[in-house]
């Protein structure tokens, strides 16, 4: 219904606090009046201080209990393919973020538990793939979170530390499975089952917290104030950024797609996956088969992950990533 069609006393009723909380925001706030706008670099640095302490430690958590279990591989990242753009669809149109992430995070989380009861490999497969589709959209969701919240040459660093404890997680994994490993056979199971059973509680009650903690949008935030908000707001439209709810047209969409920089990052993207992809499955199996046993190989993962977690950090590989991703390759002087 247009607002020129909303009889006055229906535009000065108040919207009750659960729908405002629980809504995206609406179009009337999408689509605010523009404000002359003075960038100020000190207040911007105080802003994203204040973001990094809300959405940093919950968004690098939530990731280190997304650990991948090398059963029906193939299958789980097909979903893992298939869903990843659905998903941040539905986030972007219909559900909000914190809401949308504390629920995937729960779904697999719950998947994660129930394969402690599989008896036979239809269920795995089965189980699988949900996983592969409740996990799909978390990352992708996280790194559509932050262009809400951050201007586009500062991204690239708090998804590089989104990525560091993503593969801290495979240390955590590789202690875990080491620790289970001693308790097999404990209740009646065996240690595979308490694995999954152990990991995906942690990967529940995670959920929680992210659910209750994380902000959505700049104009929901209350921890900011009414001058912060717009603050926050003004100084991602340099660039595009921030929350809308605008559909790309076609020509946008392939001058996207086919753009060098584009290209050059889907190249980047394929040649850090497959081998990261490979390695988070098949290192229990590569250690086994050196010779060790299943629990002590378990063990011997934790040193490369741990290692790995540095990786996005070294000043060279930050500021390449940073300046392909935000688009602001120096070029040369004509």
């Amino acid at each position: 219904m247009d607002k020129s069609s909303v009889p006055d006393h229906v535009e000065k009723q108040e919207v009750p606090a659960q729908k405002q909380l629980d809504s995206p925001p609406t179009e009337i706030e999408e689509n605010r009046e523009r404000r002359d706008f003075l960038f100020d670099a000190k207040r911007s640095a105080a802003l994203n201080r204040r973001l990094d302490k809300r959405l940093l430690p919950l968004l690098c958590w939530t990731n280190m209990t997304s650990n991948g279990y090398a059963v029906t591989v193939s299958l789980f990242s097909v979903a893992y393919a298939v869903f990843e753009v659905p998903s941040n669809w539905v986030m972007k149109h219909y559900v909000r973020p914190s809401l949308w992430l504390a629920f995937l995070l729960f779904a697999w989380g719950c998947l994660t538990i129930g394969t402690a009861g599989v008896q036979n490999y239809a269920t795995v497969v089965s189980l699988r793939f949900l996983v592969g589709v409740a996990e799909a959209g978390f990352f992708p969701g996280i790194v559509y979170l932050i262009t809400i919240w951050y201007p586009h040459n500062q991204r690239a660093f708090r998804i590089a530390m989104v990525v560091a404890f993503c593969n801290l997680a495979g240390a955590f994994g590789g202690s875990i499975a080491f620790g289970i490993g001693h308790a097999n056979g404990a209740g009646g199971l065996e240690g595979f089952r308490w694995l999954f059973i152990i990991e995906g509680i942690i990967t529940v009650i995670s959920a929680v917290p992210l659910w209750l903690c994380l902000p959505d949008y700049p104009a929901r935030a209350k921890w900011l104030n009414e001058d912060d908000k717009r603050f926050a707001e003004d100084r991602l439209r340099e660039r595009g950024g921030g929350y809308n709810r605008d559909h790309a047209t076609r020509k946008e969409l392939i001058e996207t797609f086919g753009s060098p920089r584009m290209l050059a990052h889907y190249l980047a993207y394929v040649a850090d996956v497959v081998p990261q992809g490979s390695f988070t499955f098949f290192t229990p199996t590569i250690v086994t088969g050196l010779g060790y046993q299943s629990v002590q190989a378990q063990l011997l993962t934790v040193p490369p992950w741990a290692v790995a977690s540095w990786s996005p950090f070294p000043c060279l590989t930050r500021q390449i990533t940073s300046t392909l991703a935000d688009g602001t390759l120096p070029l040369p002087q004509r």
